[in-house]
């Protein structure tokens, strides 16, 4: 789905669109610079229940834009990003988004006026452990069991239990993952954006001490203490520690195999 084509013909309500555009912009926005499987949801839901943060989602993949344009009308991708900034902020003028550099990058490149990526602040948040990642990417995707806060069937949970071990298919992904890791620091190399850096080994800690550093980073003034919630549960198991073992001796074979092959040319 091109996100261009979301724009054309688009039965716009008028006296909703004309609400929205009269609403005052935010005055802090923010970008949570992602890779799947690093905690981002986890991480948003607390942003989110704070009140303080905005309502920071994913706001730019091509099929959720078609059904967030029903309730927040634009004309292009430009007033977009402004009218879902202006919907979605909290009271203290404070809005939000999270985005994977593959949503980032062809949600940008559809902009007219690039200039509103320096208004952002950045918090970028990867997973050290980048095996472990690839892990509980594939099993995500093979299984569709993607998030625990929600209920899943259980044909889903078997199918998430008795996935096997796929060293090319967990390869992929670990590639796609560091492709993003890279195309990000680029990004703000290029641009010489300092962004804010958590990782996931940091939020499963002390979620409490991220949103702390993350409140200072916004400028956001808060007495209270950030409410987690208790509907998310890892998906780390004892299947996926053997997977990602098996993974990484898998890979230093592989990686000898190529130098073994080298040095006999």
């Amino acid at each position: 789905m091109e996100i261009l084509s979301l724009f054309e013909n688009l039965e716009i309500d008028a006296d909703l669109h004309r609400m929205i555009i009269d609403k005052s912009d935010p005055e802090t926005i923010y970008i949570i610079a992602i890779t799947p499987r690093s905690g981002s949801s986890y991480l948003s839901s607390i942003m989110r229940n704070s009140k303080l943060m905005g309502s920071p989602s994913e706001l730019l993949p091509p099929a959720f834009m078609k059904n967030i344009l029903k309730r927040i009308p634009a004309k292009n991708p430009d007033e977009y990003l402004r009218n879902v900034l202006k919907k979605t902020q909290t009271n203290n003028k404070v809005a939000g988004l999270k985005a994977s550099w593959f949503q980032f990058k062809r949600f940008i490149n559809t902009l007219e006026d690039r200039s509103v990526l320096t208004k952002f602040k950045y918090i970028y948040l990867y997973r050290r452990d980048v095996v472990q990642q690839a892990v509980s990417l594939y099993k995500a995707t093979e299984s569709n069991l993607f998030h625990t806060n929600i209920d899943h069937s259980e044909d889903t949970i078997e199918k998430a239990k008795n996935l096997e071990y796929s060293y090319e298919k967990i390869k992929k992904w670990k590639e796609r993952i560091e492709r993003g890791e890279r195309e990000w620091l680029n990004f703000f190399r290029d641009n010489k954006i300092h962004p804010l850096t958590i990782t996931y080994e940091q939020v499963d800690f002390d979620v409490s001490d991220c949103m702390r550093s993350i409140a200072e980073y916004l400028n956001v003034e808060s007495k209270s203490r950030f409410e987690v919630p208790a509907i998310f549960k890892k998906l780390r198991d004892r299947q996926s520690l053997e997977y990602a073992c098996q993974f990484s001796l898998d890979f230093y074979d592989e990686l000898k195999q190529k130098e073994v092959h080298s040095d006999s040319l």
